[in-house]
């Protein structure tokens, strides 16, 4: 029987990636709740998000921990 699931799971981690690989130029416009407007790109964001899954992996986190924000 032949399946017609993604062979990738659809994670944050693959979305934002593959955002990165396909789109990396593209911008992404958020609001600040001071009203100003927060400009990325996908590669950018996909940077970030690395850089911060490496600063929890050397802070200790392990997967399934919980990490809250403020």
């Amino acid at each position: 029987m032949h399946a017609t699931m993604m062979q990738t799971p659809l994670t944050i981690h693959h979305l934002i990636e593959r955002a990165s690989v396909l789109f990396s130029h593209v911008e992404v416009v958020s609001q600040t709740p001071a009203k100003s407007l927060v400009r990325h790109t996908y590669a950018d964001i996909y940077r970030r998000a690395r850089s911060l899954a490496f600063a929890l992996q050397r802070a200790g986190v392990k997967p399934g921990d919980r990490v809250a924000t403020l």
